[in-house]
């Protein structure tokens, strides 16, 4: 929403000095009609109005609009207006919320963003094609479905059984980060978790000097390329960015492509990967369905 001089209002053969107005659609340079609504005018018949304007240059004022054509419009016309606008913008919306790492983002809290009621919002969301609500979230329905399949993945690892690793002899691991060890044994995937200095660099270093490991093959890699050769001096082993850890390339077809995934996994007893708060849904999705 943008504020803007609107000079004269012409309307019912009238004239009214019009001052600062709300310009809610600022769609003026191509000529398209727009709604504006006035400051200093009441609402209702003489507050509200449907208007071509075009844009001047005044010398003295600068950028200023001239109403060309105008109609009045009343409230349910505007709400209408309103909502297809929302249903427009709703992707491009969710859009920035995914890159800023949101792929559910509370329904609620984008009710009150936008200023709208949660129940009104719920039915235009359930309108937009490819967006889905659910539990209380909004989000693409790629990301859900993404989601999903990731949970059954992850679900189905823990089923699998686990991989005993034993630590090594005077490891000099707390307790607390000890607790790797016994994670492995009842499954095959495992999150070490924690704020800077609290030991995560030095417990992923005792574990790759398991002596259960003697014989097998550990892969290492990082969301990026300074993540990854951060894990290289702190462990001594070759790390890799994710991407280049799961062969990425371009089919001929233009998509994007991993050599390791399901069908053809990465040659690794062990896998571990540093920063993996880093990763977004889709390489993340890629990455579990890449380790056997």
């Amino acid at each position: 929403m943008q504020q803007d001089e609107v000079e004269i209002l012409r309307w019912r053969k009238t004239l009214y000095q019009a001052g600062p107005f709300q310009v809610v659609e600022a769609t003026n340079l191509s000529g398209e009609p727009l709604v504006a609504v006035g400051e200093n005018l009441s609402w209702g018949e003489e507050g509200l109005f449907l208007a071509s304007l075009k844009e001047e240059r005044h010398p003295r004022y600068g950028r200023r609009y001239r109403v060309v054509r105008s109609r009045p419009v009343d409230v349910q016309e505007v709400i209408l207006t309103a909502q297809e606008k929302l249903r427009r913008h709703i992707p491009g919306a969710l859009s920035l919320l995914e890159e800023a790492g949101h792929t559910a983002f509370p329904l609620h809290a984008l009710a009150h963003l936008l200023g709208l009621p949660q129940e009104a919002l719920a039915r235009e969301l359930e309108k937009t094609p490819g967006v889905r609500v659910a539990y209380g979230r909004v989000g693409f329905e790629r990301n859900y479905l993404l989601e999903r399949s990731l949970l059954a993945s992850l679900e189905a690892r823990k089923k699998e059984g686990g991989y005993p690793l034993r630590p090594p002899p005077k490891h000099g691991l707390s307790e607390t980060q000890a607790e790797i060890f016994r994670v492995f044994a009842k499954g095959k995937v495992a999150a070490l978790t924690g704020g800077p200095g609290t030991g995560k660099s030095y417990t992923v270093a005792a574990l790759l000097k398991s002596p259960s490991l003697e014989g097998k093959t550990v892969g290492l890699a990082a969301p990026t390329g300074k993540a990854a050769k951060r894990m290289e001096e702190l462990s001594g082993e070759k790390a890799l960015t994710v991407h280049r850890f799961l062969g990425y390339y371009v089919d001929d077809k233009g998509e994007e492509r991993f050599r390791h995934n399901a069908h053809n996994p990465v040659p690794h007893h062990l896998v571990i990967v540093d920063e993996a708060s880093m990763l977004d849904l889709p390489t993340f999705h890629a990455l579990v369905d890449g380790v056997s």
